[in-house]
């Protein structure tokens, strides 16, 4: 209308981009990728995509007040926004929704700091970059002792040197993950 190239009314173009929702969709992808060159620094590590993952809840207007998760990956290296899944409020945050493959480098919030979201990663061969919390993730030394990692950190920033102590990943207490993730519908 702007460029008199046609007249059509304003529920004549919903109709029309309703229909065409599959191609603007794609233009919309094309738009946001970007032809960027990889870093040599990524190929010698082996890393193909550098995921950026997380969710939000949207909360919809009404008498019921659903709650739908919109758990997102967004690849960097791409670009453009990778996977989306849409879940109600029986399904937390998790890792377990992406489709992950081995060179991958997921970057996480806290809520995925649980011990079995971290096996999950590695079990697909991919890395994971997230920050924890100590007191919801026991760690131990390589004979089986626990480490007081809060203890340990203190220790050493009192002091003013760093120490170094070597670590395994045992995923046995997923009971202690559960309890951490669970989120009742609001």
């Amino acid at each position: 209308m702007l460029i008199g190239l046609a007249e059509v009314s304003a529920n004549d173009w919903r109709k029309r981009l309703r229909k065409a929702s599959a191609w603007l969709d794609w233009l919309f992808q094309e738009v946001l990728a970007m032809a960027a060159p990889v870093s040599p620094w990524l190929v010698r590590a082996g890393l193909t995509r550098i995921l950026l993952i997380d969710a939000t809840h949207w909360k919809c207007v009404g008498p019921h007040g659903s709650v739908w998760r919109v758990h997102t990956a967004f690849d960097l290296l791409a670009g453009r926004l990778t996977q989306v899944k849409v879940t109600d409020c029986h399904e937390g945050e998790h890792l377990e929704v992406f489709d992950l493959h081995p060179g991958d480098l997921v970057v996480t919030d806290r809520a995925n700091g649980l011990r079995t979201r971290i096996v999950f990663v590695l079990s697909k061969m991919a890395e994971i970059v997230v920050r924890i919390s100590p007191s919801r993730f026991p760690m131990e030394n390589e004979h089986g002792k626990p480490i007081m990692v809060l203890e340990w950190r203190v220790g050493t920033a009192r002091v003013g040197w760093r120490d170094q102590e070597s670590c395994g990943l045992d995923h046995g207490g997923q009971e202690a993950d559960q309890a951490a993730e669970a989120s009742p519908c609001v």
